[in-house]
């Protein structure tokens, strides 16, 4: 239920951000200009992190790309990342770890000079070391990331499917490479 509250309260601030952009008053018309969405597919960037919260860690790799950018860098695009992570407990991993999911997901993001922020909602096929406790399947997916830092930064990320083991939340670091900055 932790990661539903996260979860709702991202998408919370997502909606308010869309809400900004499309009911700009008329005299602010240079502000929703630097928010007016321009079609400009580019690569966009390229990222492995890696990301520990108690008994569980991940490490992945994303590749970004831009559909739609504005001139204050609020991207929409797709990402295609793989997700690696090993949950436990005080007795050692949980049964099927560890997990594997391929994404593909749209991608909503903010980035300014040090700070990033991406919203991801998409579908991943889901693979387990022990497919005989989760068998292998395409899932829906959410996920976000908050990130500090340009070439090495802090990141905070989690992800889910719904069920359980299938999600992770944790805070590390990344080694990307993103166009826009």
């Amino acid at each position: 239920m932790k990661f539903y509250s996260i979860y709702v309260l991202l998408l919370l601030w997502v909606i308010s951000i869309f809400n900004y952009n499309l009911f700009a008053q008329t005299d602010s018309s240079k502000t929703s200009d630097n928010n007016k969405f321009e079609f400009i597919p580019a690569f966009h960037g390229i990222q492995v992190d890696g990301n520990i919260f108690f008994i569980s860690y991940e490490i992945g790799g994303q590749l970004d790309f831009d559909l739609l950018q504005s001139k204050s860098n609020v991207c929409l695009g797709t990402r295609i990342s793989v997700e690696h992570y090993m949950q436990g407990d005080v007795g050692g991993k949980t049964f099927g770890a560890p997990f594997t999911n391929y994404n593909l997901y749209l991608r909503f993001g903010k980035i300014s000079e040090d700070l990033s922020f991406n919203f991801l909602g998409g579908i991943t096929y889901y693979n387990s070391f022990e497919p005989e406790y989760f068998p292998d399947k395409v899932l829906p997916r959410l996920g976000f990331e908050i990130k500090y830092g340009r070439v090495i930064g802090i990141i905070l990320k989690g992800a889910t499917s719904f069920k359980e083991n299938t999600g992770f939340f944790g805070i590390g670091l990344s080694l990307d490479y993103c166009h826009i900055l």
